[in-house]
This record gives structure tokens, sequence and C-alpha cells, in this order.
């Protein structure tokens, strides 16, 4: 399993992904994809936004706010890909979530 750098809760959270077949972009899969962050009980922690950037294959996904996520927690994510009638999922990623600091409350 992979594993994010440890992450402080209340912190933006974005990451990139880019996918090619044969070496070449593949463009318009924003609505194919999806990806959830779920802690370690299996709950839904978030379900994270994706969108286009301005390079061709590339897409960023972001969680909306990251000040509920649980702390100090591993939670974990993957990339799903529906494309027709296949699915197909990214290898697991660990994301250590950590308590912040400096924070409103």
């Amino acid at each position: 399993m992979n594993t994010f750098p440890p992450f402080k809760r209340g912190d933006t959270f974005s990451f990139f992904a880019s996918f090619e077949q044969d070496g070449d972009p593949v463009t318009g899969l924003e609505s194919k994809l999806r990806c959830q962050i779920r802690d370690e009980k299996d709950n839904l922690i978030d379900d994270l936004t994706i969108s286009t950037t301005g390079t061709p294959g590339t897409y960023i996904f972001r969680a909306d706010s990251t000040e509920t996520w649980p702390a100090p927690s591993n939670l974990r994510l993957d990339i799903e890909l529906h494309d027709g009638d296949i699915i197909s999922s990214t290898e697991t990623i660990i994301i250590p979530v950590r308590k912040d600091v400096t924070r409103d409350g």
C-alpha cells in the first residue's frame, strides 16, 4: 500500500493524477472517475471533487473541507474508473491524518 505524507486536518487536501493509454493522455474521464475517503471501519469520510486541469489527461482530486476529518487517524482512498461495464480501481492509498495546532476555536 502506498502512503501520502502526513496530512494536517483542516488543511487543503488535493492531489493530481494523470491517465495515459499507450503513452497518450486520456481525456474526458472526469465523469467516469470516483474517489472516496474512508476510515479504518469503512465509514465514508469524504467524496472528492474531480476536475480537469490545463494539462490533457491530468485531473485534480480535492476535498471541499477537512475540518471534520478524524485525527489522529489513517484514512484510505482509491480511485475508481467506470468505463461502460468495466470498473477498475487503483491500489488503496493511506492518508495519515494528524491534529492541527493552529486553527480557529
